[in-house]
């Protein structure tokens, strides 16, 4: 059986970089199909493009935010959350309904 060191050295880039990563989580609630092609699945129709465009945000350039929680008011709505449960300590966190919904 093999043994670890304790402290063995960190040879990968993101272990040595660990304490400048950020975490940004998004969550909507929608529908989706799952689509299979030759090789690979891939999720589906419009709420899996708006969960994409949420991803795709200005939100650290308008708010300075660089590790957030991202929810959709559809989320709160669906899961019947009160918004006021969603406090948080050392996480912000940003309701959305601002998402465009265009393609439907």
């Amino acid at each position: 059986m093999a043994v670890l060191p304790d402290n063995p050295p960190i040879t990968c880039t993101a272990c040595s970089r660990m304490e400048e990563l950020d975490l940004k989580a998004f969550i909507h609630y929608g529908e989706y199909m799952v689509k299979s092609f030759s090789d690979r699945n891939e999720l589906v129709r419009s709420e899996v493009i708006l969960a994409h465009r949420m991803m795709m945000n200005d939100v650290t350039e308008k708010t300075g935010l660089r590790s957030y929680l991202h929810i959709t008011d559809k989320t709160v709505e669906e899961l019947n959350m009160n918004k006021t449960e969603l406090s948080f300590t050392d996480i912000s966190y940003i309701m959305s309904t601002s998402v465009k919904q265009e393609c439907k």
